[in-house]
């Protein structure tokens, strides 16, 4: 199954571009159907004297934020224009408490969705709502740094491999993407357990078996953490290595309605140079 429809968050005009030169030689390729999606922030907490939002207020609020959903709309439309494959553009008006609560129904009709990893606080695709976007959503994330020349075709891919269902659910989502790769390294980490070395990660051998069966040729390389962590191995292997597209599970947990994203995960997501393709 080929990636038919493409969602794409965009929070600001400068990235609008940017997103879709990452995603254009996909949606090219697959012949698929993206959906540019922005989302109505969440009010202001603040209050007027009276300790109430005004009419007005609310007014002002939604113009203001109509203004910008109107620039990024003209930004894709424009960049979009002439191309091949189909698009449209959706304004999440509605109100809602996040911006992730605003995306999820566009995020569950997806076969993939696209985002910026943020660097402000604030960013609406910032990593603090990515974790609540995987975790409801069910689908595959591809976090995009907001610097950079990159691209989700002809890539050097690496597997950031676990013996979890995350990780698994992540390689099998990405096999449409890994289609169209160059290479696919496949790394797995002897983790370190109260001062001891665990046993190699299993599964590996049979994952990289299973996806020659879908005519993917990997290698699978095995490091062991020489205490740093987990993340920063996957770190030290991309910049070693030459891989532009990293494919992990997202690991955490949950708390009560709030998924809050493993120390590994976020390492990886605040220190990465590429793109990030994810899924819980």
């Amino acid at each position: 199954m080929d990636l038919k429809t493409i969602v794409i968050h965009f929070d600001k005009a400068n990235n609008v571009r940017h997103l879709l030169s990452v995603v254009k030689p996909l949606a090219r390729a697959a012949q698929s159907h993206i959906v540019g999606v922005y989302t109505l922030p969440p009010m202001p907490h603040g209050v007027d004297m009276a300790g109430l939002w005004h009419d007005q207020m609310t007014r002002d609020f939604q113009m203001e934020f109509g203004s910008v959903n109107e620039n990024l709309r003209s930004a894709f439309e424009e960049s979009c224009n002439g191309e091949t494959f189909t698009y449209e553009w959706r304004y999440i008006s509605r109100p809602t408490l996040t911006v992730e609560e605003g995306i999820l129904p566009e995020a569950r009709a997806a076969d993939l969705i696209v985002a910026s990893t943020g660097t402000a606080p604030g960013d609406a695709a910032d990593i603090r709502s990515l974790p609540n976007v995987l975790l409801s959503s069910g689908r595959p994330v591809v976090m995009i740094p907001e610097k950079g020349d990159f691209s989700l075709v002809n890539t050097a891919a690496l597997i950031a491999w676990k013996n979890c269902r995350e990780a698994a659910r992540a390689v099998f989502d990405s096999i449409p993407i890994l289609h169209r790769a160059k290479s696919i390294r496949m790394l797995t980490v002897d983790e370190r357990v109260f001062g001891k070395q665990t046993h190699e990660p299993m599964g590996a051998a049979d994952v990289a078996t299973a996806l020659a069966r879908h005519e993917l040729n990997v290698d699978v390389l095995h490091r062991t953490d020489p205490g740093d962590g987990v993340g920063e191995t996957i770190i030290s292997e991309l910049n070693t290595s030459g891989a532009n597209l990293l494919v992990m599970g997202a690991y955490g947990h949950s708390r009560l309605r709030e998924f809050v994203l493993g120390g590994a995960t976020r390492h990886v997501l605040s220190n990465t140079s590429v793109p990030v393709l994810m899924t819980n």
